[in-house]
């Protein structure tokens, strides 16, 4: 099957973790991201162009510490907006329905140097 271009970044961009948070990341044609909890009716939850950069970059890198200076390089998010974007993050987790124990362990809280996106 070939793809083309616009279809390769969707794909992509599009997350879904089977047997694990079941949570499904789109960023709609590259206009905007959009994270739902599959198999729940909670309504999805929009997320900033950055908070949505910054959940997809972790969550490709999940099970490993992300260091905020590669962040940085990454992303172009300095301190200050990665730990707004995280917190953020972690307060629309909770509206989708996880627990503040599932939220805490997805996205650890206070973390001064790395970051990391857990699951499974």
């Amino acid at each position: 099957c070939v793809m083309t271009a616009e279809e390769m970044l969707v794909y992509k961009r599009r997350l879904i973790i089977k047997n694990g948070l079941a949570i499904d990341i789109e960023d709609h044609g590259g206009n905007y991201y959009e994270m739902r909890r599959l198999g729940h009716e909670t309504p999805p939850q929009r997320l900033s162009d950055k908070e949505g950069a910054l959940f997809h970059y972790l969550v490709e890198r999940a099970n490993r510490s992300v260091g905020r200076a590669e962040i940085h390089a990454a992303l172009n998010m300095n301190l200050k907006q990665t730990s707004s974007a995280l917190n953020s993050i972690r307060r629309k987790l909770l509206k989708l329905g996880f627990s503040g124990d599932e939220t805490n362990n997805m996205l650890p809280q206070y973390q001064r140097k790395t970051v990391i996106f857990r699951y499974g």
